[in-house]
């Protein structure tokens, strides 16, 4: 019979080990989530933020790696040309002027 009760959180009386609710102090019995669900759901949108910022800083502080992308990028040939000249291009065989131009640092004019 002990295990079918438990004590209120409140006033400590013996209530139905199932009940929500105290019958004498009327003080809710659930855990603290439970209780407090509006806190609840801000806390777990505040870790959601909170762990989303840190993998967001450790992509965008790879230290050597982006050193190693800006440097690349200062290396690579510039290829200048014309909007008109790199329409003509595209217009004529997309597929050798994407082999071309795709993926490269472009200067139009």
């Amino acid at each position: 019979m002990e295990d079918s009760t438990k004590k209120c959180r409140e006033c400590k009386a013996d209530i139905p080990f199932d009940a929500k609710v105290c019958q004498h102090c009327k003080a809710k019995q659930g855990n603290w989530f439970s209780r407090h669900k509006i806190m609840t759901g801000i806390l777990i949108i505040f870790i959601i933020a909170i762990i989303g910022n840190a993998n967001t800083s450790n992509v965008s502080t790879g230290g050597a790696t982006t050193t190693t992308n800006e440097t690349q990028i200062t290396k690579e040939e510039v290829i200048k040309i014309t909007a008109k000249e790199l329409f003509s291009q595209y217009e004529a065989n997309e597929i050798q002027a994407d082999d071309k131009y795709k993926n490269k640092i472009l200067e139009v004019s």
